[in-house]
Order: C-alpha cells, then structure tokens, then sequence
C-alpha cells in the first residue's frame, strides 16, 4: 500500500501531531456528495479531476499526463516547479502554460490573457473570458468548465445540498442537524449534530459509542467536533489565511485562502505561503523564482531599465519587471497595491481588484469590494453558515448553525429535571403552578409525582380551577363545571333557592 503523506495536527494536550491525508481526501469525498472525483480548484486552469480517495506521497506515485505530485496535499499535478515545463513555458496554477507572443498570439485553443495564454474553458481566473474570475463561494473550491463556473470540491465539513454554485458548499454537515454528515440526513428532534453524527443529551442516558458526555449534558464527537476537538470545550483555534477542521481528534488545516499555501507542511503557522509574491514558492509551493528574479501575481519576473525593457507582457515599475494583471501589489498599474480586505484576502484580476477569498466564518453578502467579507457568518441569524440563509424567530446561530436559544426566556438553562414554561424553569412533578406540565395548576392543593392532591373534603376541578369544596362551590356545585343559577347557593352539593 502507498505511503501515506502526512502533516501536523493539534492533539488534545495542545500538541501537533501527524494526521494523514487519506482522512482529509475520504472526508472531502463524503462531504461533496456526487462530487466526489474532484478534489482539486485553484487559481488558473483547473488539473483534471483526481478520483478519491487515492492520493500521492511523491512523483513515484503519479504517472502522465499529471506525473508530479504536490508538496501541500496529495495530488498529482502536470507540474509543481518551472523546470518541468518546456522551453519557454512556466508551471502556472501546476499547469504548464506559455507567454502570449508580441502580437498577442497564443497556440490554437488558448486566448491571450496577458501575459499568459489560457484555455478560458477550464481556468478558473479567465473562465470564459479574461479576467471572469470563479468565485469566491463559501467553504468551497471553484472549478471552470467548458467556459462556466461550478463548484469542484467542499471542504471538509461541508456540503452542497442545494447544488447552487452562488452559495458554494451551504450544508455544515459537520454541525447541521437537518444535513448531519449528508445532504437530507436529519436528526432527530432533540438531537445534536455534533462532528457529522448525531446525539442526544446525557443526563439521564448514556452516550453512544464512541461519542463523549461534555459539560452541557450533551454528548459530542470529540473526534471531528471543532469546538470538543480531542476533549469536551477543546476547539480549535483559527489560523492565518486558512480553515480549520478537526480530524481524528486533531486539529488540522482543511483549505487554504485564495493565494496562500500551506508550503512548509506546518500547521501552526496555517496557509504561511503567499503564493503571488513569495519568490520560494511562486504560483504554487516550491517553484522558487532565479536568484535575480522577484515574484509577482504569481509569476517569476526579472529586473529592468533603460536598456533591459520586460518581456511577455510585464510593466517595467522602477527596476523590477511586474505582472499587472494579477500583481496586487501594482494592479493595473506600477505602484497601484490593492487595498487589504475586511476578514479576507484580496486579489488582482485583469487589473482589477477583487476580494480573493474570505476568511472562515466570514462572508462577501453584498458583494462589495468595498466593505469586503462584510459577514460574519459564525453568528449572524440573517446569513448562518453562508449567504442567504436566515434562521427561523426564536433561533440563533452559533458556529454557523441554527440553533434553539439556550435557557430559559434568557435566562440561564433549565435544570435536567425542569421544562421551561412560562413562568421560568418549573419541577412539574412538584410545581404547585405547573403541576404535571407547564400551566397546570394545584390551587388549593399539594402537587406531588406531577399530580394535584387535595386536602380531605375538595376535589380537584383541574385547571385554573384547582381544589374546590363541592358542597359549596358555586362554580362546582356537587361536580366540577357545574355552576348555580342566578340567585342559587350551593349547600350540600346542590343548588338552592332562586327564581
């Protein structure tokens, strides 16, 4: 069996650890539904798809026409460094791709988007036209086919039930008790989804296998729960330019922002690579720029000056060749720098800035560039867990689930053995006012086992009612419910006197 390619995940003591990446793949696979032969989306032409869950832990395990494999995760590329390319071509977005000629002319099949040529069929920042970037969609990979949009793979946690792209990968299936694990896979009611498996509470019962009784009497898959990830309240933290999940109990890095990598194969210093402007890891991680060479949008460029002008395309911006089409530091221009984005990461394309990607637990709603990943989609009730998706009245969203609002009208939670009703937590078995359930009361009377008991000589008339005293009752003359006429007493159980 093939080696398996690991890297560092937190354990519950606080320590990384290995964790492979077969967990990763499988989950992914799991997550996105009928999609799960494409693992791989990234910024230009997207590699054809890589069918799960098999991986590589070198180039020994890869063969054509994708015969390298990646250094962040276990996929096999066509390329993962410039020197594997042909003459004259760079390994772009792990795909080996050339420079427009002087004339913007490009070989059949690819169109000029300066200063690389492109198959604006399958890339997705040049998806049916230059500059037509994919994305970003929540919690999910972008994938340019045949010209459009779509989403290529979840990440893991997730899920595309409504198999809208706009919206990306909706579904928390790792926490969402209507989608538990699977699209349509609904809980319980009383249940939790926690880590993709459904639970109850633990007061009373014991939880199942494998799952773990936390503090809050509820049982938790500490194995994949993010907020019990190896323990009851051990969740894990965020990490710079990345998203994070919980994998085997562990803490581990699911998906990196748009232009970021996880090159040195650490977690806790999350996505560290800047893949548009970090010369050791150019485009993709471990294509390291010449000696002489600076990276920019993602593309190895040399210096320049009055006798030395730039090639194939680039913008001479004081003595350092630059790409201005996806440059943020000079988008569109020398010296243009995209502003930074709120809670996301910004991108170039054409020229133009963009918001690249949004931070987990982050959203662009209103798709301004402006306000950037203007929600915060851990907690808004308007948009939980992705655009668009309200909770109902008496719910919050808590970690991008709908949730029934903890304790009682605001107050703290009820005891295992009281029921919330109107008048705050209530013992139905001894509450004189909720006697059996709530809004039930024992006037007059003694509640005991959840049932009203009267003292010797009444009787209990239920309700509001209570104990009456039959015999001089006039609302309960001789039975309860059966009221004296105008004009009558009640004495010895019947009606006296009157018209």
């Amino acid at each position: 069996m093939m080696a398996e390619s690991t890297r560092a995940a937190r354990t519950s003591t606080g320590r990384w650890k290995p964790v492979g990446w077969t967990y990763f793949i499988a989950l992914i696979a799991v997550a996105c539904g009928a999609r799960t032969d494409v693992l791989f989306a990234g910024r230009g032409d997207a590699a054809p798809a890589v069918q799960a869950p098999t991986g590589c832990a070198s180039d020994a395990d890869c063969t054509a026409p994708r015969p390298h494999c990646r250094s962040d995760v276990p996929l096999c590329v066509e390329c993962t460094r410039n020197s594997q390319c042909p003459s004259g071509q760079i390994c772009d977005n792990y795909q080996c791709v050339g420079f427009c000629g002087p004339d913007g002319s490009c070989p059949p099949g690819q169109s000029c988007c300066a200063p690389l040529c492109v198959n604006e069929a399958t890339n997705t920042s040049n998806c049916g036209a230059c500059g037509q970037r994919c994305g970003p969609y929540d919690h999910a990979s972008p994938v340019c086919t045949g010209g459009s949009c779509a989403i290529g793979a979840c990440e893991p946690g997730y899920a595309d039930c409504d198999h809208l792209v706009a919206n990306g990968c909706e579904s928390h299936v790792a926490a969402d008790p209507a989608n538990c694990a699977a699209c349509g896979n609904a809980c319980a009611t009383g249940q939790t989804c926690t880590g993709g498996v459904c639970a109850g509470g633990c007061a009373d019962v014991a939880c199942a296998a494998a799952l773990t009784c936390c503090g809050d009497l509820v049982c938790k898959n500490t194995a994949s729960d993010l907020a019990n990830c190896g323990g009851c309240g051990k969740a894990c933290p965020s990490l710079p330019h990345a998203n994070v999940t919980c994998a085997a109990g562990a803490c581990a890095i699911g998906a990196c922002a748009f232009g970021y990598g996880n090159c040195n194969k650490a977690v806790a210093d999350g996505c560290e690579a800047s893949l548009a402007s970090d010369p050791a890891n150019c485009g993709v991680c471990a294509n390291a720029c010449a000696a002489d060479q600076s990276c920019s949008g993602g593309v190895c460029a040399g210096g320049c000056g009055p006798s030395s002008p730039c090639t194939n395309g680039f913008s001479c911006c004081g003595n350092a060749c630059k790409n201005t089409t996806s440059d943020t530091s000079n988008c569109g221009a020398c010296g243009a720098a995209c502003a930074s984005v709120a809670n996301g990461t910004a991108a170039c394309d054409a020229g133009v800035c963009k918001i690249g990607s949004c931070n987990g637990g982050f959203a662009d709603c209103d798709k301004s560039v402006a306000n950037g990943c203007e929600v915060n989609t851990n907690a808004d009730v308007a948009n939980c867990g992705v655009c668009g998706h309200a909770c109902m009245p008496g719910f919050s969203c808590a970690a991008g689930v709908c949730q029934a609002v903890a304790g009682c009208h605001g107050g703290p939670a009820c005891a295992p053995n009281q029921t919330c009703c109107a008048t705050g937590c209530s013992d139905a078995s001894s509450d004189p006012n909720n006697c059996g359930g709530c809004g039930k009361p024992c006037t007059g009377g003694i509640c005991q086992k959840g049932m009203c008991f009267c003292a010797p000589g009444k009787t209990y008339c239920g309700g509001a009612t209570g104990c009456q005293d039959l015999a001089n009752s006039n609302a309960n003359c001789g039975a309860c419910g059966n009221s004296c006429g105008q004009g009558e007493l009640c004495e010895g159980g019947m009606c006296q006197g009157g018209n």
